[in-house]
């Protein structure tokens, strides 16, 4: 299980985007985790201010046995020029 307080879907202006935080991870069998992986993909739309940031966090103990968390941002850009 993931120690840390997931982060949550969230909606933000273009130059307001949080950065990842890092999160980490306990197994009830496996003292030893990896890494918790990381991953991000942007999702563009038509307007190159306006896009889908969708990050996943996984970790995978010794056993196979996996866990993720997906957190979307949707950037926006409603500040005019």
């Amino acid at each position: 299980t993931f120690v840390e307080t997931l982060p949550e879907d969230d909606t933000v202006e273009c130059d307001n985007i949080p950065d990842a935080i890092t999160l980490t991870a306990t197994d009830n069998c496996d003292n030893e985790l990896e890494i918790v992986q990381f991953s991000q993909t942007r999702n563009n739309t038509v307007c190159a201010s306006e896009y889908e940031l969708v990050r996943t966090w996984t970790i995978t103990d010794c056993a196979g046995n996996s866990a993720s968390h997906t957190q979307t941002i949707t950037v926006v850009d409603t500040t005019p020029p």
